[in-house]
């Protein structure tokens, strides 16, 4: 399997899909069914949703380890060093945006079924 740039939209899609999973772009010349080009999108958005899932959880490890090193380094009520306090800002941000970005995911793959469903009927 490679990837190849699809001739109509120009996104990088699998040398072995039968459609393209931005466009729907058929190569072999018929148009693919509503349903197989949902479906490809639906793979495609759960996959980026478990990877954005990792994301979130390496996110609040590094969080995590922001505190921890605070509690090692100086106990809970002096002051962090610049190391905890990096990295609790970065985990904390990173987990906000991550998730933000899984909740705008959720919705894509909701109306991706509704629009499944409303096409197999």
């Amino acid at each position: 399997m490679a990837l190849i740039r699809c001739p109509q939209c120009r996104q990088r899609m699998s040398s072995l899909a039968p459609a393209c999973p931005h466009c729907g772009y058929s190569r072999d010349g018929s148009q693919p069914a509503v349903e197989e080009v949902a479906g490809l999108r639906l793979q495609r958005l759960k996959l980026w949703r478990y990877r954005l899932r990792m994301a979130s959880y390496t996110a609040m490890a590094l969080m995590l380890a922001g505190v921890i090193g605070w509690w090692l380094d100086s106990g809970l009520l002096a002051a962090p060093d610049s190391f905890a306090k990096i990295a609790m800002a970065v985990g904390v941000v990173a987990y906000l945006s991550l998730r933000s970005a899984l909740f705008w995911l959720a919705q894509q793959i909701k109306a991706t079924k509704k629009r499944l469903l409303e096409n197999s009927r």
